[in-house]
C-alpha cells in the first residue's frame, strides 16, 4: 500500500516593494491545485525574476519567463517542485487578443512540465493603450483595471463577464500539471513494504524503492538483519517493478553489449526486461538441472556465502548462444549482489568464450562483494546497507 506522497513546492512572484509580500493568487491557486491532485504538499512563495517585459507577447515570451523564474527558484530550492507563471498575451487564430498563463513546473530530478492556462479574450483598445505606454512598463490587466475600475491583479473576471477569475483559471491549468506529477510519483515510488512501518528507503534512478527490514538465517544458523529486497513472484505491482528498475538501469549500459546473462533465481525477470530495453537476448545460467532441457554443460564453484560447492548448467541453446557471441561483450546481471561468488563463476566461465564483462546489478549490498570482482567494471543503481547479525 502506498503511502501518500508529500512534497514542498515553492512558487515564483514578481519582485515587491516588501520582500516578504507573497502573491496570493499564485499561492493558493497552488494550494488548492495540490490538493486537488491529492498531495500532501508544503507550498511557499519566493521572489523570482522573469528577465522579460512586464507584458511578454506571444507564446514563446511567456514560456520564457516561466522557465526563467523556475530557473531561479530551483538554483536556492533544489530539493523543491519549484513553480514558474508568466501571463502573456497573443493573438488567436481569428486574431483576437488572449490574456493566458504559461506554467512551468521543474522537479527536484530536473524533469519539466509546461501546460498554459485557459485564455480570456481582450479589447484590442486595452491591448493598444498598453502597448502605448510601453510593454516593457506596463500590462494589458493594467489597462483592464483602470478602464472598469477592478483589481490590477485580477481584471480576469471582469474581463470574462464574472465567469472566471485568474486564481480559478490558474488552478485548474495547475491541477492538470499536479496530477502528472502525482501520476509520476505514484510509479516512482516502488512500496515493497506491504504496509509495514519500518522499512529502508532508497533511491533508485528516478525511483523511490521502500524495503522492508527482514531477518535472514544463514545455514550456519547465523540471523542477519538486512533490507529485503525481492521481486520474485506473481503480484502485477512487483513485475512493474522489475520492468521499470530494470529500465531505470539501461542508460547506464555500454551500448556494444550483446548478451544479457542472469543466473538462476529471483533476479531473472528483472534481467529479461533489461535486456528487453537494451534490445538483446537474454540468457540464463540455471542452478538446477531440468530433465526438459538437460544440460550439455556443468560447471562446478564454491559459494562465497556457504562455502559448498554449487552448481551451473547450461543446456544446448545457451551453449549456442555464447559461442555465436564469442568475443563480444556481455552483461552479468543479478537483482543484488552481495558476496558475488555466483556472478563471479559465470565471468570465468564466459571467459573461455573470450568474452569482455561488464556487471549490473539494482543495488549492491555492502563491499564483500569487491573482493571477488572489479568494481571498475560494475554498474548499479545504488546500495543496500551490508546485512548485520543479530544477537539472540
Amino acid at each position: 500500500m502506498n503511502r501518500p506522497h508529500k512534497i514542498h513546492v515553492v512558487v515564483g512572484t514578481k519582485p515587491k516593494k516588501l520582500p516578504t509580500d507573497p502573491d496570493p493568487i499564485k499561492l493558493v491557486a497552488t494550494i488548492d491545485a495540490c490538493q486537488a491532485a491529492e498531495l500532501g504538499a508544503t507550498v511557499c512563495c519566493v521572489q523570482s525574476f522573469s528577465s522579460v517585459d512586464e507584458q511578454p507577447v506571444g507564446e514563446e515570451m511567456g514560456k520564457k519567463g516561466a522557465a526563467n523564474r523556475a530557473r531561479v527558484l530551483r538554483g536556492g530550492h533544489p530539493h523543491a517542485y519549484v513553480v514558474g507563471i508568466e501571463n502573456y498575451i497573443h493573438r488567436n487564430r481569428d486574431g483576437e487578443w488572449e490574456d493566458l498563463a504559461a506554467i512551468v513546473v521543474m522537479a527536484p530530478d530536473g524533469f519539466t512540465y509546461t501546460w498554459a492556462s485557459l485564455p480570456i479574450q481582450l479589447d484590442a483598445m486595452d491591448v493598444l493603450a498598453a502597448k502605448t505606454e510601453g510593454f516593457d512598463r506596463t500590462t494589458v490587466g493594467s489597462m483592464v483595471a483602470r478602464r472598469l475600475g477592478c483589481k490590477a491583479d485580477d481584471p480576469h473576471g471582469p474581463m470574462s463577464g464574472h465567469a472566471r477569475s485568474r486564481r480559478g483559471l490558474l488552478t485548474k491549468a495547475l491541477t492538470h500539471v499536479f496530477r502528472q506529477v502525482k501520476a509520476d510519483l505514484d510509479e516512482s515510488l516502488l512500496d515493497l513494504t506491504n504496509g509495514e512501518e519500518d522499512f529502508h528507503e532508497v533511491k533508485a534512478g528516478r525511483h523511490i524503492v521502500r524495503l522492508p527490514w527482514g531477518v535472514a538465517v544463514t545455514k550456519t544458523g547465523v540471523r542477519l538483519r538486512l533490507a529485503f529486497f525481492d521481486l520474485f513472484g506473481a503480484p502485477a505491482f512487483k513485475r512493474k517493478a522489475n520492468t521499470l528498475l530494470a529500465r531505470a538501469l539501461a542508460p547506464y549500459i555500454p551500448e556494444d553489449v550483446a548478451l544479457v546473462i542472469t543466473p538462476e533465481g529471483k533476479g531473472v525477470i528483472a534481467g529479461e526486461a533489461l535486456a528487453g530495453a537494451l534490445n538483446i537476448d537474454p540468457v540464463m545460467f540455471r542452478k538446477k538441472n531440468r530433465p526438459m532441457r538437460p544440460a550439455k554443460r556443468k560447471m562446478r564453484y564454491k559459494s562465497v556465502t556457504t562455502e559448498e560447492e554449487q552448481d551451473l548448467f547450461l543446456d544446448a541453446d545457451v551453449l549456442s548462444t555464447l559461442e555465436a557471441n564469442r568475443g563480444k561483450k556481455v552483461v552479468i546481471f543479478d537483482d543484488v549482489v552481495t558476496t558475488a561468488g555466483t556472478v563471479g563463476a559465470i565471468e570465468r566461465l564466459v571467459a573461455e568464450y573470450d568474452m569482455t564483462v561488464v556487471y549490473a546489478f539494482i543495488f549492491t549490498e555492502g563491499d564483500e562483494w569487491k573482493e571477488h570482482i572489479d568494481p571498475a567494471r560494475v554498474v548499479s543503481l545504488n546500495t543496500l546497507p551490508a546485512p548485520v547479525p543479530l544477537e539472540d
